[in-house]
């Protein structure tokens, strides 16, 4: 994987939302933009306040949770992700604010990858989320979608099944 006409660096552009599949794609991306020598831009989309949910406890909707410091969190979970790989890429944090999937196609126009969770917080284990196939649909660059299987093997705790309690830990 190299940039077009043998210059640069390649550029390695992953969705972060906290949840495992994403986290698990945050690992990948790492892992990848260092055997390649390339770097990697974490986006952790927040959405438009006009799409937040009304007063009450905050949710979790396939971004970083509306409560929480965007930008904190995103370089936590980064941090946590290169404490992993000990030759770690740089990794440049981005936290736009709009459409997850408008931001995260817009992130990756002139990446050479597109690295994604099959789904965010709360999706289900069988099908890819809204957000993902909107990007698969869009993107002018190849993407990775890491699935919950994937996501376990690469050291995500996995997923309860919907009605499942998640295991004691």
């Amino acid at each position: 994987m190299n940039r077009p006409g043998g210059q640069g660096s390649p550029v390695i552009v992953v969705g972060v939302d906290g949840s495992p599949a994403a986290d698990a794609a945050l690992r990948w991306a790492i892992r990848q933009a260092a055997r390649e020598r390339g770097t990697v831009q974490a986006v952790a989309v927040r959405e438009h306040p006009a799409s937040a949910p009304p007063a009450g406890p905050p949710r979790r909707t396939g971004t970083v949770a509306a409560h929480a410091a965007p930008l904190e969190r995103l370089r936590a979970e980064v941090d946590a992700a290169r404490a992993a790989l000990p030759a770690a890429p740089s990794v440049v944090e981005v936290t736009p604010t709009g459409d997850p999937a408008e931001e995260l196609v817009r992130s990756a126009d002139d990446a050479d990858l597109l690295v994604l969770g099959a789904h965010g917080p709360g999706g289900r284990r069988e099908r890819v989320g809204g957000v993902t196939l909107a990007c698969l649909r869009r993107a002018r660059c190849p993407v990775v979608v890491i699935t919950s299987g994937a996501a376990e093997r690469l050291g995500a705790p996995p997923r309860p099944a919907p009605g499942q309690r998640p295991p004691p830990g």
